[in-house]
């Protein structure tokens, strides 16, 4: 299959309590063009966005996706308690839309995931959320269509406010990509790294990612495969550390990886960097540092873990050559502890 990126929006998109009330407000809409998704192509909507809740009590927020007019998704956020003017909730999302062997039947998966409080500010913060929901319908897809996400906030208050900072459209089609544009994956990396007992911020990869990549307009996800281990005896937590252009933007926890025996959680993480409206600005976001139980997560078998989320802002210069870098460290040095690096693989979404 190829893909190219069908459309992307950049620039902040705010929804303020004080301006829009509770009224459902559009923050993204783009016509899909007839034949699209047909009856075997799949779109993915990937949205980074954040939260400020000042109002003095707990609120949420409604999103809805919608299709030809069709609702397709609706999402509302946990109850979210105020964390005063400045520390906002890191939220993610994105959407599955394809083709189910007919022009006119569609089948979509939603995947939403929340920070908690100040994890805009590039750390995770306890209190996130994951929330999925999947859906059926039925749009003429051989006519243009529109795509939309609104946001409707929970009070009529000025300092209650959802802002979309970025959102890429992706659009998957049959055939092999010719490489000439459209989503490529970068060099991956295979080389295997365990990191033992320590502290210290130690690097696991580097990636360097050329310069033009992002642009103004581009996105880049970063899948990175990891395992840890703990047999100490004692509770412990590893960090995942991300630099991009040299500044630290990403501190994300794992959460509290057990004694476990000899026994492996999973510990995999997904990065995004997409340009926030010039070749110098970026949203970056921590989609889900995640950590499964030791039982048996880290030998193939899923299972129910915790997702850290968290997003920030850089100023880096995409026009040249930048690293994508990844440490990882523990809370304390101590024997018996272990993170194993298995690779990772960049892909740069673009048109």
């Amino acid at each position: 299959m190829g893909a190219t990126l069908l459309d992307s929006a950049t620039s902040d998109v705010t929804v303020d309590g004080g301006s829009e009330g509770t009224t459902e407000t559009s923050i993204y809409s783009t016509t899909i063009p007839g034949g699209t998704p047909g009856t075997n192509q799949l779109l993915i909507p990937r949205g980074i966005a954040s939260i400020r809740n000042d109002s003095g009590s707990n609120q949420t927020v409604t999103l809805r996706w919608r299709y030809g007019g069709t609702p397709v998704h609706t999402y509302q956020t946990i109850s979210l308690a105020d964390s005063g003017p400045t520390s906002r909730y890191a939220d993610l999302q994105f959407v599955f839309l394809g083709g189910e062997n007919a022009a006119n039947a569609q089948r979509s998966a939603m995947q939403h995931r929340q920070g908690g409080p100040g994890s805009q500010d590039g750390t995770y913060h306890g209190g996130n959320d994951d929330a999925t929901s999947k859906n059926s319908i039925a749009v003429d897809s051989t006519v243009d269509q529109t795509l939309e996400l609104t946001a409707q906030l929970a009070a009529a208050s000025s300092e209650l406010e959802y802002t979309l900072h970025g959102l890429w459209l992706e659009h998957w089609t049959t055939g092999l990509d010719s490489g000439a544009s459209g989503t490529r994956m970068l060099p991956p990396d295979a080389t295997q790294t365990t990191v033992v007992n320590t502290a210290a911020e130690t690097s696991v990869v580097t990636h360097p990612i050329p310069g033009g990549t992002l642009g103004s307009t581009n996105l880049l996800v970063l899948l990175v495969y990891m395992d840890a281990l703990n047999n100490s005896g004692a509770n412990r937590q590893w960090w995942s550390d991300i630099y991009w252009g040299g500044v630290h933007v990403l501190d994300g926890v794992s959460g509290v990886i057990n004694a476990s025996n000899a026994n492996r959680y999973g510990f995999p993480l997904e990065v995004w960097v997409g340009a926030h409206g010039s070749a110098g600005a970026q949203s970056v976001a921590m989609v889900g540092q995640t950590v499964g139980p030791a039982t048996s997560s880290g030998v193939g078998i899923a299972q129910g873990g915790q997702n850290n989320n968290a997003v920030n802002f850089t100023s880096v210069d995409s026009t040249v050559s930048q690293d994508l870098e990844v440490r990882v460290q523990m809370d304390a040095a101590s024997p018996n502890c272990q993170v194993r690096y298995l690779g990772s693989t960049p892909t740069v979404i673009k048109a």
